[in-house]
């Protein structure tokens, strides 16, 4: 599956390599199924973490959460809110969904959040 991440990051944050992994799905028997990948950033706050993932699983559940569209360097993001902030981003391509997701406590604002998509490109 193409990797995909923002080109840019919070400009505190710092990758937590310790938790960035691949993974796999599991189908409803329990058997993995859909390959899939996590990215954290760390905010250095204790707990604060952003996260950016994606799977090739057409149709998640996460997709469910969302109640708002926006439009974002071309492409349509589903926008999740916690009250007035952004909680979810999340894109669905041809080849699989991603999302990016907000801190425990949404630190990120909508606008860091819109640049998160908006640098949305294949990992280099």
């Amino acid at each position: 599956m193409p990797v995909l991440g923002p080109d840019v990051r919070a400009a505190r944050g710092t990758y937590q390599d310790a938790m960035t992994r691949g993974y796999r799905i599991l189908d409803r028997r329990k058997k993995p199924k859909w390959p899939s990948y996590k990215v954290v950033v760390g905010l250095g706050d204790a707990g604060q973490y952003y996260g950016v993932e994606g799977t090739t699983w057409g149709a998640p559940p996460i997709l469910d959460l969302a109640t708002d569209r926006i439009r974002l360097a071309g492409r349509t993001w589903e926008v999740q809110y916690d009250g007035r902030d952004v909680r979810r981003l999340m894109w669905k391509s041809g080849s699989g969904t991603y999302w990016i997701t907000n801190t425990l406590t949404n630190e990120l604002s909508a606008r860091e959040m819109y640049a998160l998509a908006r640098g949305f490109r294949a990992a280099r």
